[in-house]
């Protein structure tokens, strides 16, 4: 089976799942994070602006002392 065919017959948590731990391998400073916050999303990336906002600001509200990371994976359909 070749990748495309694996992506299209995984669902999204293990999409997610995946990319989260291909950045993680990526970048060894993101395993030094106090909080992480991940952000799944498909074909919503109006909504997914609002909800980073959103979360952004309430960490640093209440962990201004705190190394927080957010991670939005998935997909915007064209």
């Amino acid at each position: 089976m070749n990748p495309e065919q694996t992506r299209g017959s995984e669902g999204t948590e293990e999409r997610y799942g995946r990319a989260v731990s291909d950045l993680l391998n990526q970048v060894p400073d993101i395993a030094r994070a106090d909080i992480v916050v991940g952000i799944p999303f498909s074909n919503d990336a109006n909504t997914l602006r609002q909800v980073v906002s959103a979360m952004s600001e309430g960490l640093e509200q209440h962990y201004p002392e705190k190394k927080c990371l957010l991670l939005a994976v998935g997909a915007e359909k064209g």
